[in-house]
């Protein structure tokens, strides 16, 4: 109701009361002449609330700025109508004691004048209209005051705090379309098509009963390009299903903690829908603490319980996909474990429409979830870029484009380098993008000659001294890995000898005719080295991104073989400028082998020998 019925609805609200108004005392000769009462009704309001007629009564100073009123409800029974008392002049002729600043209102009634009260706050209203367009309560009014007459608006906008803690505590970088990734890698349209489509077959399909998909691949196997690719595709549909999206970087301190993973996709849900936005704001403002939470709460809190609550009011168009890449750059292998539990728990429910992404290096946090007796085994959905994805026809295809495109922006030949090259190049890639992308972000520096460039990477020899570093990047990725997988190996008590000497002896062991002669099998070879240990594939559990055993992968299982994924992996190795401080020497090697040996001979034919020399002396 306006403010100005209120005010008729009041005062005929106060006429219902049944009593008789009270007269007001008569006015006596000597008093000031009272000025004209307005008339009450006609009062206009203004758009805030706030009355703005210019007032001024002598004695009282005006105020320029507005103040607060509030129109009381006709029917409240707590505005009473109450006889004036009048104070008797302690000497006569003299005037009773007024308020210095009260005058009363005296609206008639049945005709006869009366005094009104209520118990709400008694304030004077000093007006000055501004402005044009601006009601006001009082217009061209003056000299006047109002008793027991307060006006109060209540805003119901939303407050920002929520939202601003909500993008405080989010990892803007980790969005997938984030300025950090504008040159990020993505499939070209001719490659990864048959991938690309079961992705998307699975985000789209109606009733799939695994939402949640598992990628997992070698390092530089192209996890993070489909991952581009798939938001990219998912953002461009109409309507959009991309509902959020979290890149990790083990670089970036702000995206190589779980701890806002929740926050940051909570907010793109904000972005995608102001229903959710108006309800996770407010969850965030009554409860700022959130973030310190665990991250299962965290997804609760902040996701899951919002969406179950505006489910009923989101379209049908909710876009309900999320995307995670590089989990394994997360730091913390128990935090990668908590966010999986996490995910699974809060998003999987029965009665959330959100389907789940996660790509990541076959490491010890996935793949322990979605091992036969992991709790994701029933759950995920799982695709495996190794080798039973073959991707050579696809480099070939994405260096076949590059390289042309090379060749009209330099005036090359079409026909350069030629399919020689290309096919060469591809298959020292061993199915992995990372080393195509490498090779042609080599060539492609623009203060340099692409042909000069791209011969240095033909002509490139390992282990011989040179200025030229084509594969810088690619190196940098695998002591990254390496580094890591050794000093975790190195962190284990019971583990002897170093992870990188022991790697390289297998390598030798394996290659060496020699010691394929005398050792025989390569399980004879893993039992050689890892005496102290149970298995081949405990040496080289932090590195499956690089390399896997052809045997088992369990702790306690054999392991016959090893395959690398890299060809160029081992040239790091046997490379002192590329490897660095992880180089070991042939010697190094050798000597260890030495070590081993009489380690085994110690623990196995010496004591074959003394089990067969007591047999014979007790015979």
């Amino acid at each position: 109701m306006p403010p100005a019925s209120n005010v008729k609805a009041y005062l005929a609200g106060l006429s219902r009361l049944g009593k008789k108004p009270i007269p007001r005392r008569q006015r006596r000769s000597g008093d000031p002449e009272s000025p004209p009462l307005p008339d009450i009704a006609s009062l206009p309001i203004c758009d805030d609330g706030i009355a703005t007629s210019s007032c001024s009564t002598p004695g009282v100073a005006s105020s320029s700025s507005p103040m607060p009123l509030t129109l009381p409800v006709a029917e409240a029974s707590s505005h009473t109508l109450r006889r004036e008392s009048i104070q008797q002049p302690d000497r006569p002729g003299e005037s009773p004691p007024q308020p210095d600043h009260v005058d009363r209102i005296a609206p008639t009634l049945d005709g006869d004048p009366a005094v009104y009260e209520s118990p709400i706050l008694l304030e004077t209203v000093s007006c000055t209209s501004k402005g044009s367009g601006s009601n006001v309560f009082f217009p061209n009014a003056s000299n006047f005051h109002i008793e027991n007459f307060q006006y109060i608006e209540q805003s119901h906008r939303p407050t920002d705090g929520g939202w601003d803690l909500l993008q405080k505590r989010g990892a803007p970088k980790a969005h997938y379309d984030s300025s950090t990734h504008f040159d990020a890698p993505k499939c070209d349209e001719d490659t990864r098509v048959e991938i690309l489509a079961e992705i998307m077959n699975w985000a789209q399909e109606p009733g799939c009963s695994q939402r949640l998909l598992c990628i997992t691949g070698p390092a530089g196997a192209g996890k993070s390009a489909i991952q581009q690719t798939v938001a990219a595709k998912c953002a461009d549909l109409s309507p959009t299903i991309l509902g959020g999206t979290f890149f990790f970087s083990s670089t970036d301190d702000s995206r190589n903690r779980v701890d806002s993973v929740a926050a940051t996709i909570a907010y793109q849900f904000c972005l995608a829908s102001p229903i959710l936005r108006s309800t996770i704001c407010a969850v965030v403002e009554e409860n700022p603490m959130i973030f310190t939470k665990t991250v299962d709460v965290q997804f609760k809190t902040l996701i899951a319980n919002p969406v179950r609550r505006s489910l009923g009011k989101l379209p049908l168009t909710f876009p309900y996909v999320i995307l995670i890449d590089g989990l394994d750059e997360c730091k913390d292998e128990r935090k990668q474990s908590e966010l999986l539990d996490a995910i699974h728990r809060c998003l999987l429910a029965d009665d959330l429409p959100f389907r789940v992404a996660i790509a990541s290096r076959p490491e010890w946090a996935i793949l322990n979830a979605l091992q036969a007796t992991g709790h994701l085994y029933q759950t995920a959905y799982h695709i495996e870029l190794n080798g039973k994805c073959d991707a050579s026809a696809d480099i070939e295809r994405y260096l076949s484009r590059r390289f042309l495109e090379l060749a009209r922006s330099t005036g090359n030949s079409p026909e350069w380098p030629g399919k020689g090259v290309i096919a060469f190049l591809a298959q020292n890639a061993s199915g992995q993008f990372i080393y195509a992308a490498t090779v042609i972000k080599y060539i492609s520096e623009q203060r340099s000659s692409p042909v000069t460039r791209l011969q240095a990477i033909l002509s490139w020899v390992p282990q011989v001294e040179t200025a030229i570093r084509p594969f810088a990047g690619l190196d940098a990725l695998y002591h990254q890995i390496l580094q890591n997988a050794r000093d975790k190996y190195a962190a284990i008590d019971s583990n002897e000898g170093d992870l990188v000497t022991l790697l390289k002896a297998f390598i030798l062991m394996s290659r060496d005719p020699p010691f394929s002669f005398r050792w025989g099998l390569k399980r004879s070879i893993s039992a050689f080295l890892c005496q102290d240990n149970c298995s081949l594939g405990l040496l080289i559990f932090d590195l499956r991104s690089l390399v896997e055993t052809d045997g088992p992968q369990s702790h306690t299982g054999s392991s016959e073989a090893l395959h690398f994924h890299h060809k160029s992996f081992l040239d790091f190795l046997d490379d002192p400028v590329r490897s660095g401080s992880l180089f070991v020497s042939r010697s190094d090697v050798e000597a260890l082998i030495v070590r081993l040996a009489f380690r085994y001979l110690q623990k196995y034919v010496l004591f074959a020998g003394f089990v067969t020399y007591s047999f014979y002396s007790v015979g």
